[in-house]
């Protein structure tokens, strides 16, 4: 099945405050602090990981939770035989606000 995005979606998550602290604190949380780089982007913010397979892990798990609550957000995963693994997140204008101010 295809996502297609949309203009008119609207710049929200559409998790419940109770599910957003849940998912703040077991999946950001865990994720955010493994983080080694972040590039400020015009639509977003791109972001490197070490490539261990850990992390490699925690981070499709971010990417398969959030696109259920975050239709808006567009996700680029990069992933080189040597080197970091690269997330970007980018979306609609005013996303980059969204994205700087929840995934940091």
């Amino acid at each position: 099945m295809e996502l297609r995005k949309s203009p008119d979606i609207p710049i929200v998550c559409t998790l419940s405050d109770e599910d957003f602290r849940r998912r703040e604190r077991e999946i950001i949380g865990n994720l955010m602090p493994r983080v080694t780089s972040v590039e400020s982007m015009a639509e977003g913010s791109k972001y490197s990981f070490p490539s261990d397979a850990e992390t490699l892990e925690k981070v499709l798990e971010f990417i398969r939770l959030e696109r259920q609550c975050c239709p808006f957000l567009d996700f680029h995963l990069s992933i080189e035989r040597t080197g970091p693994i690269k997330l970007s997140l980018t979306g609609p204008k005013g996303a980059k606000e969204f994205i700087e101010a929840t995934f940091k």
